[in-house]
């Protein structure tokens, strides 16, 4: 069932129209939404996905993590630098810069 929602999902997201106006609208949304808080976690885009990455530029006052996926476990990494990304274990582009923070400290601490 997963598998079969995740495709239907994937197509609807390759086939909007507009899609670099809607992404611009939903980043822009994200950058109000994210004022309140220190510690955001965000994720690296692949294929058709909104590229978040250009909330950094937005907010260089913020501390950005990434996934890392490594040992069937995902870490949270801290982002210092987008020029500075490794792939991860299943090949995304992630931070190679371990942390204690954790999801648990990301959800809790605004």
């Amino acid at each position: 069932m997963k598998k079969e929602l995740r495709k239907i999902y994937i197509n609807k997201r390759n086939n909007i129209s507009n899609k670099l106006e809607k992404d611009k609208n939903i980043l822009n949304f994200l950058n109000k939404v994210i004022e309140k808080y220190d510690k955001i976690m965000i994720y690296y885009p692949i294929s058709s996905e909104i590229n978040l990455l250009d909330i950094i530029n937005y907010n260089s006052d913020k501390k950005f993590y990434l996934p890392y996926c490594c040992e069937n476990e995902i870490e949270v990494r801290y982002l210092d630098s987008i020029n500075d990304l490794v792939k991860d274990e299943v090949g995304i582009l992630s931070s190679n810069l371990k942390t204690n923070t954790t999801y648990e400290t990301l959800l809790l601490e605004p």
